[in-house]
């Protein structure tokens, strides 16, 4: 297995493709799934998906998800949610097909649509019952609710939340050179964050070709500066197969080159202000400067400017 990314620096707020091929005997596979894992410098988790070599696996996996889905604090699903300080909660459903116990990572990351990584939870070593002979049903099993707090500046619009289940972390080595993979393809749901605004549209998934798979998302625009961390992982057909790479984020100040000139000044300056003034006065917004993507042009959009205008002169 390989695995790396489109490019080796990326700036706050770039689209980050994460890609590689899965071969056997040479040979690139047609249904194999891939576990990725991205840390950022500080070692926290970025995000968490398992990627399909063009199909899943045609074999029955041990354990298989059967749904996630955002619900109130007491499990019933709730698929629209007002913009606040508030909870959403999440449930996962799933079966073990095995005749034996097995305890499994498993993990829910949310995703504005931006396809920003936002947050989630992970229970590791978590229990799943087996069905007691052969001939029973798959063993069901529920996850949850559990909480992901949001505060009053996320994006407004449809998210998506994913959901995997996974042997262990694949960064994580097990015992020597063994490292968690996924037990089948992720399971994912959407919700609508809302203040009454209506939501942009969402980003379509590309399709791999033979042994080809990848993984996009976008960097938040407060993004750790420094090495961020890829772990990738598969099992196919009783093979297990690790590999790594990295990437860097480098100060982002080139996203407030608002008139493509290739330097950050006082063009951008009074360009910035303009939008700004003109949100504030007849609410009319510039995307270009809602640089935290929560649908308005504020303070915070005003500070990412112009820290960018000082990263930009202090470079010189």
């Amino acid at each position: 297995m390989t695995v790396t990314t489109t490019k080796q620096p990326y700036k706050a707020g770039e689209v980050v493709t994460v890609y590689g091929n899965l071969t056997k005997d040479g040979i690139p596979t047609t249904d194999g799934l891939v576990g990725i894992e991205v840390r950022d410098p500080s070692d926290k988790l970025v995000t968490i998906r398992t990627v399909k070599a063009v199909e899943k696996p045609s074999e029955t996996p041990y354990v298989e998800l059967l749904s996630v889905f955002s619900c109130n604090s007491t499990g019933g699903p709730k698929d629209s949610f007002k913009r606040g300080n508030v909870n959403i909660y999440f449930k996962v459903t799933g079966v073990n097909h095995d005749i034996e116990w097995r305890y499994v990572l498993i993990t829910v990351r949310a995703h504005t649509p931006q396809n920003i990584p936002y947050g989630g939870w992970s229970i590791e070593e978590f229990p799943l019952a087996p069905r007691e002979t052969p001939s029973d049903p798959p063993k069901p099993f529920t996850v949850g609710p559990i909480s992901m707090p949001i505060d009053t500046s996320v994006p407004l619009g449809n998210w998506t939340v994913y959901a995997n289940v996974f042997t262990g972390w694949p960064k994580e080595e097990l015992e020597p050179r063994v490292h968690g993979t996924p037990y089948c393809e992720e399971v994912s749901a959407s919700f609508l964050i809302t203040d009454g605004t209506l939501p942009p549209p969402a980003v379509l998934p590309i399709t791999p070709a033979n042994g080809n798979f990848n993984l996009t998302f976008t960097l938040s625009f407060s993004a750790k500066l420094g090495t961020y961390m890829v772990y990738a992982s598969s099992r196919y057909y009783g093979i297990e197969t690790f590999n790594s790479t990295t990437f860097d984020v480098i100060p982002g100040y080139m996203r407030a080159d608002l008139d493509a000139d290739s330097d950050v000044d006082e063009d951008d300056l009074w360009a910035f202000c303009g939008a700004f003034l003109d949100y504030y006065k007849i609410h009319v917004k510039n995307p270009f400067c809602d640089f935290d993507y929560d649908c308005d042009i504020d303070e915070d959009d005003l500070w990412f400017f112009c820290s960018s205008f000082i990263d930009y002169w202090g470079s010189y």
